[in-house]
């Protein structure tokens, strides 16, 4: 046993209760079910045996070897330290380890496995983290949440600040689809999008290779990150009203996905609210659409009240049948959202529309730029531009109102695609990194389990959850299989075939091995 593997095992022993109490329960559901295939006799790959290794695997190779687990007495534990599933490790150390393992498989069974340590800290959109069910994947479609993973966690939070976003904070080995940019000596920087480079080799060259799943430790300033365009669902989606089936409710028009409907309710997202249970009503400026919203209002059976201020209107209806409904669908102040069904079918370039009539003001260089207290709703506003292919800024604000305990902000600014600090490249949106930090955290840190694609967004950034077995114990059982014979091509296959199709997804590690 070398002296790391001895050190692991005597931490483990005093960490052991301790784990088991704070992180290997997750509500009432133990964590204690190791995510392992097997993959060629005697060997298997796994993500995270935690807090213990199954009693049959006589032999464990540790690529984490900072995550306590129990072991099975009498198991021989190899603990070596792959940092994280972005940089290539040493081809040397690589080597050995997959000797090692090709020695010990031949004496029975083996676990090659990787614990799930890098997380996001915070949310994604529209939800937070712990609750979300689907998210927006690497490809820009949405997915199903398949499990949620916490655990807890002390050390630094790596806090990158870009254009295009809010700060995201990371622990430092979780790794983010980044792009990295061509720099020629002296510092210049190829932009990936200009058409200047289209000429240069080593450029091209460079640019073939990207983007890569980069850690959050690794990605510094000047670096891209990457915002897949949105693809939401083109099938219409008619939504219905939360009638009381009282026999003096008033009935009123379904809402439909048209122009005008679509415009409402972006307006009201933006400058809507509802008063009591029997009435809504839009606060306007003097260059809102007024005639539209009351024509709109009228045509859906109800009656608008008008009623002029000096610098404003206020328009509102008398309906219990809408007043519950725009509750249930947008919410209220800090939490406002617009309502699911706009993302199904309805003409988001209208939704936008409406909002920056409510809520926005034309800025320099064509752009429109809309404020609002609700980071979900700004989150919203955000994909919606996104997916229109404009190009966005975000950042976070507190607008001057005059009251002590006013609420801190967001704002959000889109426009036709620009060749300035964003950029669009390969259908991707990228955001120059402004700013690497380190902050201390002590407290739980939360991943997901996507399905199909392994991958999701948060604050539009993409990040992948590939550390559960995926990528280092997939890139050492890889070579130990070509090691003992196989060809490239035929490991990486058994493997995906095994294991999971993400495994590998790490395009750097795949090729080495592909080259061998």
């Amino acid at each position: 046993m070398d002296e790391l593997s001895a050190e692991f095992l005597g931490r483990m022993a005093d960490l052991t209760s301790q784990h088991i109490e704070g992180i290997a329960v997750m509500g009432n559901t133990p964590f204690s079910c190791p995510i392992i295939s097997q993959i060629d006799g005697n060997l298997w790959t796994g993500g995270c045996p935690a807090p213990e290794v199954p009693s049959y695997f006589k032999f464990v190779l540790n690529l984490y070897p900072w995550m306590p687990y129990i072991v099975p007495a009498g198991t021989e534990v190899k603990a070596v330290a792959l940092y994280d599933d972005s940089g290539l490790p040493s081809v040397d150390k690589l080597e050995g380890l997959a000797d090692w393992v090709n020695e010990k498989r031949k004496l029975g069974p083996l676990l090659v496995h990787c614990f799930p340590a890098g997380t996001l800290v915070g949310g994604t959109t529209p939800a937070q983290i712990e609750t979300i069910e689907r998210v927006t994947g690497a490809d820009g479609l949405l997915h199903e949440v398949t499990d949620h993973l916490s655990h807890d966690y002390s050390g630094e939070l790596v806090v990158l600040t870009a254009t295009g976003c809010l700060p995201i904070r990371s622990t430092p080995e979780h790794p983010l689809l980044v792009v990295r940019p061509y720099r020629f000596p002296g510092g210049i920087m190829a932009k990936p999008n200009l058409p200047s480079w289209q000429h240069v080799s080593t450029v091209q060259a460079h640019y073939e290779t990207e983007p890569q799943w980069r850690s959050a430790s690794e990605i510094q300033v000047g670096d891209y990150l990457v915002a897949p365009r949105p693809q939401w669902d083109t099938a219409p989606l008619v939504p219905e009203w939360l009638t009381t089936g009282h026999r003096n409710e008033v009935p009123v028009v379904p809402l439909c996905p048209c122009q005008d409907h679509a415009w409402m309710v972006g307006l009201f997202a933006a400058d809507g609210g509802v008063m009591g249970d029997n009435s809504v009503g839009w606060t306007l400026s003097r260059t809102s659409d007024t005639d539209r919203l009351i024509s709109i209002l009228i045509d859906s059976g109800l009656v608008p009240r008008v009623v002029q201020y000096a610098n404003f209107t206020r328009i509102s209806i008398n309906s219990r049948v809408v007043s519950r409904t725009f509750r249930e669908w947008f919410g209220k102040s800090t939490a406002k959202r617009l309502p699911d069904f706009v993302f199904h079918g309805w003409p988001l370039r209208e939704v936008l529309a409406g909002y920056a009539a409510g809520d926005g003001y034309a800025h320099r260089r064509n752009a429109t730029v809309a404020y609002c207290i609700s980071p979900v709703l700004a989150e919203q506003v955000r994909s919606i531009a996104l997916s229109l292919g404009h190009s966005v800024t975000m950042w976070q604000t507190r607008r001057a109102s005059g009251y002590a305990n006013a609420h801190p902000g967001v704002t959000v600014g889109w426009s036709n695609p620009t060749q300035t600090t964003t950029a669009w490249w390969k259908d991707s949106f990228l955001m120059p990194v402004r700013k690497v930090e380190r902050e201390a955290y002590s407290g739980t840190v939360h991943n997901l389990e996507v399905a199909d694609v392994e991958s999701y967004t948060v604050g539009g950034a993409t990040a992948h959850n590939c550390q559960a077995g995926l990528n280092r114990s997939g890139l050492v059982a890889g070579l130990a299989l070509i090691r003992s014979g196989m060809t490239p091509a035929v490991a990486i296959n058994l493997l995906r075939s095994k294991r999971s199709p993400a495994v590998l997804c790490n395009p750097t590690f795949e090729r080495f091995l592909r080259s061998l």
